[in-house]
């Protein structure tokens, strides 16, 4: 009995037990350069790196305490009109709180904060190994791919739809993962959507809060870097690809035959690169026909029904792009590669570069009217958005298979009234 109460009791962090805990986990040649704050991990998580639920005693949700290592420890400052986060010597034993949701009851639901040694050009990985970055490794070619989304900034009945199209879009293209990180006061509310629920309870959506995120009403976004290197820093030593993409991007292939994220990648990359730290070109786009093309283009998606109405979906709507003007690129990551995470890009270890995907191959399409009007009218709207055969065709393609998706749910649906019915 002694041994099974051991087993299901969580030593709470910063407690005389915790750090002994640490100590001795700390031991031994490999771990001596270490932070010992982060061998959570070893603590909290057993049967090989599997759910910490057994531990807690408990079903999901699954909650503990995160630091971040030195060299990535991240810390707020503000400018006029800009906010980031930077990495600093001071203050470097915050923490943030962190609670993770998914997978449902019974469910694998993971929890890594990863250890991360104190030298940056080692990483640490599932092994317990330190690999020299002076060594240049092949990484292996990921079977999983995430999509890292961050706090919607207002949770209502139109951001739902929206969080619903998206996830469903991106679990088309292949992504088995969608990271949606989230103020705890919106949990509730977020997992009253059937839809959402349901991926959630599928081990797809995980909803991931950190108490304390900075919130101002003049810069909705100035935790981005805060949420980025936390996805990082979370799924280090897994072979996974993590896309920081936003609710008003979707991902498009430009090439046929590109049907998954894996198709893509393998495609539009430059032989023989670095595919740890790929940047995605991306394109402001604006749906034809719809008001006087500057106005909010939200009420197009919302009048469209809700998600699972892909045939007539309100992406296809998108095919004036404009081509001159990119914004800023986005990056898609192998966690275990990455040494810090900006906004739009990340730097990885030596000597790993970063691979710019081929525009003409694949591309995020940014809805840049979605959310309220943000092109100017007139001529410049003529000049500057308009159709191009590339892009109409991609956006064909996507028809093709949003229409094979409605088929399959169709047809699952068939087979399963008729299964009732011979019960």
């Amino acid at each position: 009995m002694g041994d099974q109460q051991s087993a299901n009791t969580v030593t709470v962090p910063g407690s005389d037990e915790y750090r002994a805990k640490i100590k001795s986990a700390a031991k031994g040649a490999e771990d001596e350069n270490l932070h010992p704050e982060l061998i959570l991990s070893k603590i909290l998580t057993k049967n090989g790196g599997k759910a910490a639920v057994q531990n807690l005693g408990s079903s999901w949700p699954i909650s503990g305490f995160m630091r971040f290592p030195l060299e990535h420890r991240i810390h707020p400052y503000t400018t006029t009109g800009n906010a980031s986060f930077i990495s600093s010597n001071n203050n470097v034993g915050q923490t943030y709180r962190l609670t993770v949701k998914g997978g449902g009851p019974g469910k694998s639901c993971v929890f890594k904060p990863k250890v991360m040694p104190l030298n940056i050009q080692s990483s640490y990985h599932d092994q317990g190994t330190l690999l020299p970055w002076s060594q240049e490794v092949t990484p292996a070619v990921p079977s999983e791919a995430a999509v890292v989304l961050n706090p919607l900034w207002d949770v209502n009945s139109a951001s739902l739809v929206l969080l619903e199209r998206h996830i469903e879009h991106h679990h088309l293209l292949g992504f088995n993962k969608y990271i949606l990180y989230a103020y705890p006061e919106h949990v509730e509310y977020l997992t009253q959507s059937p839809t959402l629920l349901h991926w959630a309870q599928n081990d797809v959506l995980q909803i991931v809060t950190l108490d304390a995120l900075p919130r101002y009403l003049d810069m909705p976004h100035f935790y981005q870097r805060l949420v980025y290197n936390h996805a990082v820093l979370s799924h280090l030593g897994s072979n996974m690809y993590l896309a920081m993409i936003d609710l008003d991007e979707y991902l498009v292939p430009l090439k046929a035959g590109l049907s998954t994220i894996f198709d893509m990648l393998g495609a539009c990359a430059p032989p023989r690169s670095h595919r740890v730290n790929l940047l995605f070109p991306r394109y402001h786009v604006i749906a034809v026909g719809w008001s006087n093309r500057t106005a909010s283009e939200l009420p197009l998606w919302l009048s469209n029904g809700s998600a699972g109405s892909q045939s007539n979906h309100p992406l296809l709507r998108y095919t004036l792009v404009d081509l001159q003007h990119p914004p800023h690129s986005k990056a898609i990551v192998i966690p275990g590669f990455i040494s810090n995470f900006f906004v739009h890009s990340a730097t990885a270890f030596t000597p790993y570069n970063t691979t710019h995907l081929d525009s003409r191959c694949m591309a995020l399409a940014h809805l840049k009217n979605l959310h309220k009007s943000r092109v100017t009218g007139g001529l410049m709207v003529e000049q500057r958005f308009k159709p191009d055969p590339i892009w109409g065709a991609a956006l064909k393609g996507l028809s093709k298979l949003y229409k094979y998706q409605v088929s399959v749910v169709n047809s699952s649906n068939t087979n399963k009234k008729g299964g009732d019915e011979s019960e």
